[in-house]
């Protein structure tokens, strides 16, 4: 072979076995490493315990608001409000109680309804005393229960005093969502309880109107747990008290006199006139009828029974402000002891109720407290 010719062919060889290593050697690393690849964006803390992807849980804040059943208690006794006012409306069971024969002829004269007018009539004018005389001996002496009847209208009389001294409220409040410390509130009278001889009753008051009223929300040092200072603003309510407690007194004392619902039944339970009917007329001489003397009876105690109820139904206080309202917001409570980071109970609460009273000012300091029963915005 040519001596040129050969020269080219080992020139060949050599380049393409250069080459080939080159490659080798990149497959098998030993070309340079241009090192690892970009580092992945995101957070470099440890694994969410929600799994991978869910946010971490926003830190707890605390609920102050919420809807609350209030009970405020009220004492009477201490100055007199309610049996000061309703002892003029029993004046005619008192009359019932000490003259009774009087009583029931004054009735019938005042009224002036013409077929008890008529009966009276009959009766003449020199015994009329005489007719009020037997009517005293019949209601005295006869007995209801092994009681006499005079002696059970004063437990009438003293059970309407003894439901009106001490009363407890019941408030629907509202408390708002607070705004920088300040905090709307509405109020809603919704019953009101009576107790007589260790029995009680709630009424309801279901025409009551909210009323509201402002209010600061000052939190604890605890915060996210939902303890705070609560104040509550003044605000005026009305109370138709008289017909809340003539519908206590149904259950509560009426009802003790043959099952009496109202003040009338009780009465006509209690005062047998039908049975009077002869003894009246024979000790009259005849003037009037026996069924004449019992219907005299009757309608006589049902009109004391409408005077002395419509007396007690138009007791009402309008205008009754209630103010220093505070209390304590809690979160843990006996109804929920588990801390939710909203208040759920109201407690240890103060405010005052100012009643007008024959044209003055009567206060009633009282307590309240209540359990949440359920949500407000």
């Amino acid at each position: 072979m040519r001596p040129t010719l050969k020269m080219s062919v080992f020139a060949t060889l050599t380049a393409f076995a250069i080459a080939t290593a080159g490659c080798d050697g990149a497959a098998t690393g030993g070309m340079k490493d241009s090192g690892p690849g970009p580092t992945p964006s995101g957070p470099t803390t440890g694994p969410n315990p929600d799994g991978p992807g869910t946010p971490p849980a926003p830190a707890p804040t605390a609920n102050y608001s919420g809807m609350y059943d209030v009970t405020a208690p009220l004492d009477f006794t201490q100055n007199g409000v309610l049996p000061g006012v309703i002892g003029p409306a029993l004046g005619g069971l008192a009359e019932l109680h000490d003259h009774p024969g009087d009583a029931i002829l004054k009735i019938v004269e005042g009224a002036n309804i013409p077929y008890l007018s008529d009966i009276l009539n009959k009766v003449p004018s020199f015994l009329t005393q005489a007719l009020a005389g037997l009517l005293d001996d019949l209601i005295i002496q006869n007995l209801y229960n092994g009681y006499p009847v005079v002696d059970q209208v004063a437990n009438l009389i003293q059970g309407l005093f003894e439901l009106s001294q001490k009363i407890v409220i019941h408030d629907e409040l509202t408390v708002h969502k607070p705004v920088n410390g300040v905090v709307a509130i509405e109020q809603q009278l919704s019953g009101v309880g009576f107790t007589l001889l260790g029995q009680q009753t709630v009424v309801a008051f279901t025409n009551a109107k909210k009323v509201s009223t402002p209010g600061a929300i000052t939190p604890h040092a605890n915060a996210p747990v939902a303890d705070a200072d609560l104040t509550v603003g003044a605000g005026s309510f009305m109370l138709p008290i008289g017909d809340l407690l003539l519908q206590a007194a149904g259950p509560l004392l009426f009802g003790q006199f043959g099952g009496a619902t109202d003040l009338k039944g009780a009465l006509t339970n209690l005062v047998p006139c039908g049975s009077f009917g002869q003894t009246l007329s024979d000790g009259l001489g005849g003037f009037i009828s026996p069924s004449e003397a019992s219907m005299l009876c009757t309608g006589a105690i049902g009109l004391l029974a409408a005077a002395v109820t419509a007396a007690i139904e138009a007791i009402t206080f309008d205008g009754v402000m209630v103010d220093g309202g505070k209390a304590e917001l809690y979160d843990v409570s006996t109804l929920k002891p588990s801390m939710d980071h909203q208040s759920d109970r109201v407690a240890e609460g103060t405010w005052t109720w100012t009643f007008t009273v024959a044209g003055g000012k009567a206060a009633v300091p009282s307590t309240f407290a209540g359990d949440r029963v359920g949500d407000a915005n």
